[in-house]
């Protein structure tokens, strides 16, 4: 069964609190290892090693070769909660094991690479593969698409639309495996449902972006009506809520305004 965040979440404050655990921290983190945000970012560290494919000893190597020690921490940390986890759920009598989100890529690999009957079976039960998003995808998600595809595989891309990276999303190292495999490359450089002002800003604000796309410029063909562009910039959660519910007022004010103009003609 997959350990949901929150269960995860207070494991590793429960795990964080113990003498063994505070033992592996150096002295300046002692007094955040009990608080919700620090579990927080561990957890997360951990969740994004998975996703990169990382194991507990390449965290380790990782954390010399960038001068992260904290990495090093971390990455013992990891081991004790791996173990703690296994303990915890896989030894008690009535109770499934448990695998976080970021395990069940990891686990089903794992799996596959060693049960080639079941292997073979996903293989024939799924002989064409579409994914959308494709940019969106991480180290892990690819090695599985690895195991899984045969000849018919397709692949839909936008690297200038990601936006998953803080959540695993690998788009550097997209095209690198797409020149891993013999693919017909079909570029699609027209528009149809944005409009002229919407392009150009999308062109504008992709041109900064450090990556390069083969898609990036594109022909405009669309009749959607050309309207002006606004941005604004806010700074937290409550107050694009408050900009938006304004928004929406303002939008429904005038509706009923044209309403009652429309009434009184």
């Amino acid at each position: 069964r997959v350990l949901f965040r929150s269960e995860q979440d207070a494991f590793i404050r429960e795990l964080l609190e113990t003498d063994a655990s505070r033992a592996l921290w150096p002295k300046e983190l002692q007094s955040a290892l009990t608080t919700k945000g620090f579990a927080r970012e561990v957890r997360d560290l951990i969740l994004r090693a998975q996703e990169r494919g990382l194991t507990i000893e390449e965290l380790r190597k990782k954390s010399l070769e960038l001068n992260e020690p904290w990495w090093g921490a971390a990455a013992d940390f990891w081991s004790d909660y791996d173990e703690a986890l296994f303990m915890r759920y896989a030894t008690l009598p009535d109770t499934s094991l448990r695998v976080d989100t970021s395990q069940i890529i990891s686990k089903a690999i794992e799996r596959l690479n060693k049960d080639g009957v079941l292997l073979n079976k996903l293989r024939e039960n799924f002989k064409y593969i579409l994914v959308d998003e494709f940019q969106e995808s991480d180290k892990s998600q690819r090695a599985l698409l690895n195991l899984l595809h045969g000849e018919n595989l397709t692949l839909f891309i936008d690297t200038d639309s990601t936006v998953g990276v803080f959540r695993g999303a690998y788009p550097d190292g997209l095209y690198k495996y797409l020149g891993s495999k013999d693919f017909k490359e079909l570029r699609l450089t027209k528009i149809f449902r944005s409009s002229t002002e919407i392009n150009k800003l999308v062109a504008a604000v992709s041109a900064n972006f450090r990556s390069t796309s083969p898609s990036r410029v594109r022909e405009i063909e669309t009749t959607v009506p050309a309207r002006a562009i606004s941005a604004t910039k806010l700074t937290s959660a409550s107050e694009s809520a408050n900009f938006i519910a304004h928004k929406l007022r303002s939008a429904q004010d005038r509706k009923s305004t044209r309403l009652n103009s429309s009434h009184r003609t």
